[in-house]
């Protein structure tokens, strides 16, 4: 669960020891209440980590490094900020470009409109992390998208980022807001499409090197089609991207696939449906697009 690290590795060690500290918790405290959230992780990795032994580095230790802040009363992004940049352990399926806004067709509209806000996809600031919830209703109808993003400024303190918003359904009416660290200053639909540019302005500036986590949400309502697809595009590598699917009581999809889009290609996997929700996470990706896509 956890990669080796060198002395010049020791910002997130010294983060979490700070943060144990602050919060008066044993080590075995900490495996327990993290058991309590499905997280298996002994003490002794916890003791590396803060100890600079080793780091979270795979997909679970990541989804449990999140719980932990929860858990030490930190924001979230606060410890997984800290961590350096992991290894790619599959250099061969990484392209060395990828087709402005993943190819998924509104890219000249999208630059453009972001192009007139004064702002540029990610030159000044990069992700850390997403995660995306999606929440059906019993018709199948995407109701509320929630969006969590730990960002990280760059070269130059960031006070402004633009996301883009797309809707499966183009009758669909929405209305975007921020939830965390963030407002929506400007909404830019573009003509014609389900999709629109967002402007959302940070509740402070973020100076470069630091990380701040941004929550915001999409409501919808009406619309004509059911939801069959969510997907996200990683322009530059996130550390750990999720996508959430909520589906209602009594209305499941009868089958799934998660995909991975990379340069020109395109990989499935058969997703098993369990229960009323549909979890898919990828650790080291991008650039790249990820989804879902379901049938009803």
């Amino acid at each position: 669960m956890s990669e080796p690290v060198h002395a010049a590795d020791e910002a997130f060690a010294t983060g979490l020891r700070e943060a144990i500290a602050a919060r008066g918790l044993s080590l075995e405290r900490l495996r327990a209440h993290l058991a309590q959230r499905g997280h298996r992780v002994s003490v002794a990795t916890l003791s590396y980590w803060q100890t600079a032994r080793s780091r979270p580095d795979r997909a679970a230790s990541l989804a449990a490094l999140a719980s932990l802040e929860e858990i030490l009363g930190v924001d979230h992004g606060a410890l997984s900020s800290l961590l350096p940049p992991r290894r790619r352990r599959s250099p061969s399926f990484i392209p060395t470009t990828l087709p402005s806004r993943a190819g998924i067709g509104y890219g000249e509209a999208l630059d453009e409109a972001v192009g007139r806000m004064g702002l540029t996809w990610t030159d000044s600031w990069s992700r850390i992390s997403v995660h995306d919830i999606i929440e059906l209703d019993e018709h199948g109808f995407a109701r509320c998208m929630r969006a969590r993003e730990v960002i990280q400024a760059q070269h130059s303190t960031v006070t402004r980022i633009p996301i883009w918003a797309l809707r499966d359904d183009a009758t669909a009416q929405y209305r975007i807001e921020g939830r965390r660290n963030c407002t929506v200053t400007n909404v830019v639909p573009i003509d014609g499409e389900p999709v629109a540019v967002v402007e959302l302005t940070l509740n402070r500036p973020l100076p470069p090197g630091q990380a701040m986590s941004v929550d915001y949400q999409m409501d919808l309502s009406g619309g004509q089609a059911p939801m069959t697809q969510h997907l996200r595009s990683a322009r530059t590598a996130v550390r750990e991207l999720h996508l959430e699917l909520r589906f209602a009581p009594g209305r499941m999809p009868r089958s799934a696939v998660q995909f991975v889009v990379v340069g020109e290609k395109r990989r499935t996997t058969p997703l098993l449906l369990k229960g009323p929700t549909l979890d898919v996470r990828h650790s080291d990706f991008g650039p790249g697009v990820a989804g879902i896509e379901w049938v009803w």
